[in-house]
């Protein structure tokens, strides 16, 4: 992540990952999208933003290193149902593993989704709620 800066804003870095499967050895990453906070600008890439999806249609490793290259910058990571016990960092985590991308240091996470549950009892904690 990046290093702390003494009196510079924290880094806030929205994530949302979308793959084939939950399991990292099982499915790829088919696009993710991310958002600095405070910034106007998405940052969205899939597997056809890169010119490898042509020869292998699961070869998300182009899609890994660019994610990896963002998430370094980022003091804090929010997702719906990334983080500890999530999915969204631990699947990146693993796919950058077997792809010999490189580990994310830990982050600290805020997760919608458990924020969610805690303070409130719906029917459904999904995002449309």
């Amino acid at each position: 992540m990046s290093p702390d800066t003494k009196g510079a804003p924290a880094r806030v870095l929205v994530l949302d990952v979308e793959a084939t499967d939950l399991k990292a050895d099982i499915g790829y990453a088919m696009c993710v999208c991310a958002k600095w906070l405070g910034e106007k600008a998405m940052w969205k890439r899939s597997l056809m933003s890169y010119p490898s999806w042509k020869r292998d249609k699961t070869d998300d490793r182009a899609l890994l290193r660019d994610v990896y290259r963002l998430a370094m910058q980022a003091d804090i990571v929010v997702t719906h149902y990334g983080g500890p016990g999530g999915y969204d960092w631990r699947f990146l985590q693993g796919r950058m593993v077997i792809k010999r991308v490189g580990v994310l240091p830990p982050a600290l996470h805020f997760v919608l989704l458990f924020n969610a549950r805690s303070k409130m009892a719906l029917r459904s904690n999904s995002l449309f709620s």
